[in-house]
């Protein structure tokens, strides 16, 4: 905050009170002949759209009253802008008598709030800043180490609509699956983690399977024209994007090479689980339906599917990372075709997921 005499403020409960942690001041109590200008942040990054973003300078014309004209405050007037991504607001509250000529320069002190120049390389409030978009041809690939000590890398894919930041690590969003590093393989266009041989389109999006299982992902901003990437991550949920509106060049869809054995959903899953040590695993063939019916460790079935692996392991489940006990056993659902990781569960109650032993096994190998 700023004043027209100092930034004293009016306390926030009468002297005979404590004020609770966060409590505003009482406005009511504003001396006078005093103008005090707030500016507040609302919200943390990454929220509004980037079509939102203010021009500066700002205008104060644009100010609308609020409800804080009470008491002492003769006006009250807020602002909104919106500066990476932040939704950023003005106040001033204006004394029943405050000088005319002090009111007049709010106007010019809120014309010269002016954001510092974004550096063409380094952090810039909360964003890695990559350089110009001019330097990233459509259809470039990078991968960037992370700055923060033991956190994931991650590879900006430049398309010809959206730049992507797609964190370098898959399977990092449950409790139930280690994390697996993915590669960008040149010659099939295509992310893919070389533990379980699952793939992933330019465009975050899993090959094989109902698709339910995209990377994650760090928001990716251009200001400026440059290229920034945030620090937050968003989950690997059902991915829409379309891989032929970004590149000219898209993949074919995959195909299955066969339905994969009993022995090989086991394998597979047995490089993803985070029990440690597994001291019982089992999968079963299930009709979708059935898996649904039992809801075999709440783990998730595509309304889709005909057909699904439920794979099970006992042992002590930790996440990567941590000491912590969470629980005795994990559950995937995988497609029953390409093995593709569908959805998974953990830490239950008992050492077994419940009701698994009852499920039925379509499966002969």
């Amino acid at each position: 905050m700023i004043g027209n005499q100092g930034t004293s403020l009016p306390p926030a409960a009468p002297a005979n009170q404590t004020p609770l942690p966060g409590q505003t001041p009482d406005w009511t109590q504003l001396a006078t002949d005093r103008i005090v200008l707030e500016f507040t942040s609302l919200s943390g990054p990454f929220g509004p759209s980037a079509d939102t973003e203010s021009s500066f300078p700002l205008d104060w014309s644009n100010a609308r009253p609020i409800a804080d004209g009470q008491g002492n405050v003769a006006t009250a007037l807020s602002m909104s802008f919106q500066h990476m991504l932040r939704s950023l607001t003005l106040t001033a509250r204006i004394g029943t008598s405050a000088p005319a000529s002090d009111v007049a320069e709010i106007a010019g002190i809120v014309a010269s709030i002016t954001p510092e120049p974004i550096p063409t390389s380094g952090e810039y409030r909360g964003w890695r800043v990559i350089g110009p978009l001019g330097s990233l041809p459509v259809g470039t690939v990078e991968h960037y180490s992370s700055n923060v000590p033991n956190g994931y890398g991650f590879f900006l894919v430049r398309g010809s609509k959206t730049v992507f930041s797609f964190i370098d690590r898959a399977y990092r969003s449950m409790a139930a699956m280690k994390p697996c590093r993915i590669e960008y393989e040149a010659m099939s266009r295509t992310f893919v983690c070389n533990e379980t041989s699952e793939r992933w389109s330019r465009v975050g999006k899993q090959l094989s399977g109902p698709g339910t299982f995209g990377l994650s992902f760090h928001p990716v901003f251009v200001k400026d024209g440059l290229v920034l990437v945030g620090g937050s991550t968003n989950g690997s949920s059902r991915n829409i994007n379309d891989e032929s509106a970004e590149f000219v060049d898209p993949i074919s869809p995959s195909v299955a090479a066969g339905a994969l054995t009993k022995g090989e959903i086991l394998a597979r899953y047995s490089r993803l689980t985070t029990t440690a040590p597994t001291i019982r695993a089992a999968a079963k063939l299930v009709p979708a339906d059935v898996a649904r019916s039992r809801d075999v460790g709440r783990a998730y079935v595509p309304l889709e599917m005909r057909t699904v692996w439920i794979i099970a392991f006992a042992g002590d489940v930790r996440v990567p990372g941590f000491t912590d006990h969470l629980g005795s056993w994990t559950v995937f659902v995988a497609d029953p075709e390409s093995g593709a990781v569908i959805s998974g569960s953990c830490c239950g109650g008992g050492d077994w997921p419940p009701g698994f032993d009852q499920l039925p096994d379509l499966a002969r190998n």
